[in-house]
């Protein structure tokens, strides 16, 4: 059985949901070819009149690349599923932007204060430009759910490589 949170699938988000996942998704691959993820990212913003919001986007992104201390769970574009690490960024800018009481240490995990007040605050600037343009992320309380438990159930079939170690762990 598969837990609450995969139940909302890409398919099932608003349109606004989708932007921000198809950003997040680009900015990966982009990373990950050694290309610069900004200028496909700003094309995509422009459309919805927000390409101010490129730049904080990419910082906030390049911090939680940098600084995370969990593994971070982006799927690839033709996924219908979500990642955690998308359903993290979806719940923090939605928090922001509806002005929720939520500590936002529990959704993005960084270890250094110094970054997380950074990535924070990149945050806000992005969800300023989102405001302007009366572009709202809703909130769901299925995924904000999962900040209220100690614990977060994962799939048992995701398996986690760990490149240091050269280890495969099976989740349970």
């Amino acid at each position: 059985m598969q837990p609450e949170l995969n139940l909302i699938t890409v398919p099932n988000l608003k349109e606004t949901e989708k932007v921000l996942i198809w950003s997040i998704r680009e900015w990966i691959i982009s990373i990950m070819r050694a290309k610069d993820p900004r200028p496909e990212i700003i094309k995509c913003f422009s459309k919805l009149l927000i390409q101010e919001a490129v730049i904080p986007f990419d910082k906030m992104m390049r911090i939680i690349g940098y600084n995370c201390c969990v593994p971070i769970d982006v799927r690839c574009h033709c996924s219908n599923l979500l990642g955690r690490a998308e359903i993290d960024l979806l719940c923090l800018i939605s928090i922001i932007q509806n002005k929720l009481k939520v500590d936002l240490k529990k959704i993005i995990k960084i270890s250094n204060k110094d970054y997380h007040i950074e990535m924070i605050n990149q945050s806000n600037k992005l969800v300023e430009s989102l405001n302007r343009s009366k572009i709202s992320i809703p909130v769901r309380n299925e995924f904000l759910n999962k900040y209220h438990t100690n614990t977060y159930k994962i799939n048992n079939n995701v398996i986690f490589y760990d490149f240091k170690n050269k280890l495969q762990r099976k989740c349970t």
